[in-house]
Order: C-alpha cells, then structure tokens, then sequence
C-alpha cells in the first residue's frame, strides 16, 4: 500500500476546505486554505483549533480540547460538536463585552450579497460613538430634536384621526 503522495494530501484538504467554508459562512468566516505538504489531518485540526479560538468562549468544554494533539477517531467525534457550537455561541449575545457590538458578515453563495449582522448585549441605539462622528457630536448618536409642544400637537392629531375611525 503507498503513502498519499503532497498533492493527494492537498487535494483531499482543499474537499475539508469547502466542507469547512459551507459551515462557517453562517459565521462570517472562511476555513484557510491548506498548505501543500500539510497532511490532511493537520488542516483539519489546525482549523479547528483556529475555529475553536476565534469563536468560542474560553469558559466553553470544546475549548479546552487539545486539537492538535487528537486523532482521527476522536477528530471525527468532536469536529460536528465543534461546528455547532461555534455556530450558536458566535450569535450568542453573551458572548460580546457589553457596551460592544460584534459584526458578523455572511455572504450569500448564490449571488454573492452581503448581510451584515451586529451581535451585542444592548441594542445598537443606545452605545455611544455608532454611526457618528465623535468630534462633532459628542460621541453619541444625535437623535430627532423635538418640542413638548410638538409631541403634544402630535398626539392630539393622533387622537382626532382614531376618533374618525
């Protein structure tokens, strides 16, 4: 029986790489291309471990896991368990310090669009500096300016116009 030969390996690595890439586009993230003289079991664990540390929390059992030092049965256990879990904790609001907003990038296969998600513990109005320039405003989002007597005036004409339905 012979060895696979480099390119084999590299072959075989760049099919985990689109298996890789379907998985983690939910996650606004693209598996690494191999290296040519990488065996496919070292880009499979190097993934995972690039994965494990860019969206799992430290407090998170998977975390603890030595990857590079797995083999392949184990490899093949845990690799799903991974997946998942990567994928809830990274749209997991818990995991964003709060005051902060992580934005997530998911790109469409089919037409290449992109949909640009902010994950955070508050909502994106009430933190300072978000879509504003900080010098001018302050370092907060200017909101409407109003009157007492305009949201009085308002709200008078909302009362007559449910009084008309």
């Amino acid at each position: 029986m012979t060895m696979p030969s480099d390119q084999q390996h590299y072959e075989m690595a760049r099919q985990w790489q689109a298996y890789f890439d379907e998985h983690c586009r939910e996650m606004g993230m693209r598996a690494p291309e191999p290296i040519l003289g990488q065996s496919v079991g070292d880009y499979r664990r190097e993934f995972d471990r690039l994965l494990k540390r860019a969206r799992l929390p430290q407090s998170h059992e998977l975390y603890k896991v030595n990857w590079r030092g797995l083999k392949t049965d184990a490899l093949d256990i845990l690799e799903p368990k991974l997946l998942a879990a990567a994928k809830a904790e990274t749209f997991n609001p818990a995991n964003v310090p709060k005051g902060e907003l992580r934005e997530i990038t998911v790109r469409d296969p089919h037409n290449g669009s992109e949909v640009r998600k902010f994950i955070g513990q508050d909502h994106f109005v009430l933190l300072p500096n978000f879509g504003t320039n900080t010098r001018i405003h302050g370092g907060y989002r200017e909101g409407r300016r109003t009157t007492l007597r305009k949201l009085q005036e308002h709200a008078e004409r909302l009362s007559r116009h449910s009084q008309r339905l």
